[in-house]
């Protein structure tokens, strides 16, 4: 950045120690000298300066210039939300956009193809009857957002869990979440009973160490430091009800399990706790694990899913005393 000021026009204001109206989020308490451009002058002509300004709202921070000319890492940003759908491979894929166009996009969703629900977990697309024509929208489930603030710095965990839909707005018959949508209507038009799931997910954490003969043991619950704790908090922040966390049987493999939800709640707070967990390890600089098997020699990754069935009045129908 050094020489910089020789290229602008207009002398660089002085310094200031408050940050101006409209930027008291900016990651720095005290601004410094900041190079900024106004990308909608009336005249069309681009402007430059630092603070203080008249008019912030279209002005971009390009970077803080601090007294020794050096750039700062703090730099202004948007919120940016997800949406996803829950592919037959297990992974939630989608789209994101800004988040001040979330109105629009309740309704008209993103952009989606078939043949994306085809992806492998392993890169190359399954053999697919769609091919690439065709074109589908995410939309958006309000009951299905997920904003989690992890308080370090990081961007936002803000997404939707979404329906694929047609043009016209009505559901693609492949949409994974309509699928269950169906059967669900379909058992309650059938036998008047309503389905009741909660999942039990096993994962492998890469942040412990490995350490032979400690299945379920506390000392294994002690290693995964503070993963557990913060997982935990991110599960009910997302709006997910955690029952039970625990080490498991195989070497660095933890276990969730969450509580009771109806059927397509249930199916979302699987994908969601799926979500948090590797949020939170990416956050702690490590990484989740739910492959079956990773490793041949090994027990594998289980996923157990408890199911009671109801009557229309809530009372359950598969108690046996």
């Amino acid at each position: 950045m050094a020489g910089l000021g020789d290229l602008l026009a207009e002398r660089f204001h002085s310094l200031q120690t408050a940050p101006p109206a409209g930027l008291e989020g900016h990651p720095r308490a005290a601004l410094t000298e900041h190079l900024v451009i106004d990308l909608d002058t009336a005249d069309r002509r681009v402007r430059h300066g630092s603070p203080p300004w008249s008019y912030i709202g279209n002005c971009v921070i390009l970077a803080d210039i601090d007294d020794r000319g050096s750039a700062d890492r703090g730099m202004i940003g948007e919120e940016l939300i997800f949406v996803a759908t829950c592919d037959i491979s297990g992974l939630a894929r989608g789209k994101g956009f800004p988040a001040r166009e979330l109105p629009l996009r309740l309704v008209k969703g993103v952009g989606w193809t078939g043949s994306n629900l085809m992806m492998s977990p392993f890169g190359p697309i399954w053999d697919t009857p769609f091919g690439t024509a065709g074109d589908f929208m995410i939309v958006p489930d309000p009951a299905a957002e997920v904003r989690v603030d992890f308080a370090d710095g990081s961007a936002i965990e803000h997404f939707f869990l979404g329906d694929i839909r047609n043009t016209d707005g009505s559901a693609w018959e492949c949409c994974p979440r309509d699928f269950l949508r169906r059967a669900v209507r379909q058992l309650e038009e059938a036998a008047s009973l309503r389905l009741m799931a909660a999942f039990e997910q096993e994962f492998v954490y890469t942040g412990i160490s490995e350490r032979p003969g400690d299945a379920y043991a506390l000392a294994a619950f002690r290693r995964q430091g503070t993963f557990g704790e913060i997982f935990i908090a991110a599960l009910r922040a997302a709006g997910v009800a955690p029952d039970t966390f625990l080490a498991e049987y195989g070497p660095r493999q933890l276990e969730v399990t969450v509580m009771p939800q109806p059927a397509l709640t249930a199916a979302d707070h699987a994908v969601i706790t799926r979500e948090m967990a590797r949020a939170t390890a990416f956050r702690l600089g490590h990484r989740i694990i739910f492959s079956p098997k990773p490793d041949p020699e090994l027990v594998g990754n289980g996923v157990h899913i408890h199911m009671s069935l109801v009557d229309m009045a809530g009372g359950s129908a598969t108690h046996m005393p």
